[in-house]
């Protein structure tokens, strides 16, 4: 993705302080712990983990961006972002709170993110980021957790709930989104 650096010292630092805030969700409502807690519970490592997942995110997916880019009807808008941001969020929410069977709270999450992206212009972009993500993010984690660094109070899945693919299918039309918007104006056309 064709950025100014300081774009992308901006992705570092909002992926870094936004993922560290979300895991707190789950740190405080005990669906996962470190080992060694550094600061509110978490490790000193976890926050720039999610820097550097951000940059991933955005350095795979741009030209997942240009092509959703140019089945867009107009640009991404603050109230699309927002939209995005909500539904991250309650989904975060409800894997931290909801006590259902964590496969019921899979399937939830995947009709809900589907009743959200069949309907769109750019949905076959939409549906790559969301899969890519959730066997990336899930794979990823799952491996750091066989590392010792972190565990989940209730896996069903090896070291990981089943309701995680579906949490990172919620997070990809805000990460695509975001990569929407940074997309330069002369890379938007397919």
């Amino acid at each position: 993705m064709n950025v100014a650096p300081h774009i992308w010292f901006r992705l570092f630092v909002v992926g870094a302080i936004g993922g560290a805030a979300y895991d707190q969700i789950h740190v405080q409502a005990h669906v996962l712990a470190y080992p060694r807690a550094d600061f509110l519970q978490q490790s000193w490592w976890v926050a720039p983990n999610f820097g550097i997942a951000a940059l991933l995110i955005a350095a795979t997916g741009g030209w997942v961006a240009r092509w959703s880019t140019g089945l867009r009807s107009g640009p991404v808008t603050d109230r699309e972002l927002f939209i995005n941001f909500a539904w991250f969020t309650v989904a975060y929410l409800l894997s931290a709170l909801l006590p259902l069977h964590a496969p019921l709270l899979l399937g939830l999450f995947a009709l809900t993110w589907l009743a959200r992206v069949l309907p769109r212009p750019d949905r076959l972009p939409q549906l790559l980021q969301g899969i890519g993500l959730a066997v990336c993010g899930t794979s990823f984690e799952a491996a750091l957790s066989a590392t010792g660094a972190f565990h989940y109070a209730r896996p069903d899945v090896g070291l990981v709930p089943s309701w995680l693919p579906g949490l990172y299918l919620h997070g990809a039309p805000l990460a695509l989104a975001w990569l929407v918007r940074l997309t330069p104006a002369k890379m938007n056309k397919p």
